[in-house]
């Protein structure tokens, strides 16, 4: 099954993303029925596109029968952004002198880059081996580190906090997410 078999003859699919949204934003939309995926600590998979030059943000769900090929069509635009550079890509040293990595910094689509197809080789490329976390304080970016523990997630979580003090974006979570190869699973401290 094709896109235009699904209904979106009208819009091009290369102009379609995936981006986290808040359950409040998705409680205001008012959905019925079926709810998008949940990528843990009450955030969702809503799609960006682009539409009469304006960003405009829809759910998967709005496309009967098609959810999960354009759900998989956005990832893959994702990548071609970052592959195309439009995504900054800044490594820096945080606690303990660790390194971390911010992928979209103020990008508009940066904590959408949760969804990059393949995030945990690229993390790894750039952090070294283990295993990492990520974090999408706000829409305009995604900050990824190597998970060394509790205390130094604890860290972390201050790190960025003080970092994103006074970031006019609106707020997405203060939670972070463990990246595996499989994708992104919520992350729960004690």
């Amino acid at each position: 099954m094709t896109l235009e078999e699904v209904g979106f003859e009208l819009l091009d699919p290369d102009d379609y993303f995936p981006c986290p949204v808040t359950r409040e934003r998705l409680e205001r939309r008012g959905v019925v029925g079926e709810h998008p995926p949940t990528i843990g600590h009450d955030l969702y998979v809503a799609l960006a596109h682009r539409l009469d030059g304006k960003w405009r943000t829809g759910f998967p769900e709005d496309v009967v029968g098609g959810r999960d090929m354009l759900l998989a069509v956005a990832a893959d635009n994702l990548a071609r952004l970052a592959r195309e550079g439009e995504l900054a890509i800044n490594v820096g040293d945080g606690p303990s002198g660790l390194p971390y990595v911010v992928i979209g910094h103020d990008h508009w689509l940066g904590s959408s880059c949760i969804f990059l197809p393949e995030l945990e080789r690229f993390l790894a490329r750039e952090l070294g081996g283990g295993s990492f976390c990520a974090s999408i304080p706000h829409r305009g970016s995604m900050i990824a580190f190597r998970e060394e523990g509790a205390p130094y997630r604890a860290e972390m979580r201050a790190f960025i906090a003080a970092a994103e003090a006074g970031n006019m974006n609106p707020a997405l979570t203060k939670e972070l997410f463990r990246v595996t190869s499989s994708g992104v699973t919520p992350l729960v401290d004690p």
